[in-house]
């Protein structure tokens, strides 16, 4: 949906300030799939895994 924004001049700048200095993949939230599918996870309810490379944390 975003191919042609990170594509650009304005979509690479935005990737060079991330903290992973790229854009993450699909298959990068099977860990948290996973464990919320398990029962690993069971008794994890009313919360939000954040799966973004340390992005959040890039403002700190």
């Amino acid at each position: 949906m975003n191919r042609d924004f990170f594509a650009g001049e304005a979509g690479q700048r935005l990737v060079k300030r991330m903290t992973a200095r790229r854009l993450g993949q699909a298959d990068e939230l099977n860990g948290a799939l996973l464990l919320l599918c398990s029962d690993a996870g069971s008794f994890i309810n009313g919360t939000a895994i954040t799966v973004d490379g340390a992005h959040l944390c890039s403002s700190l």
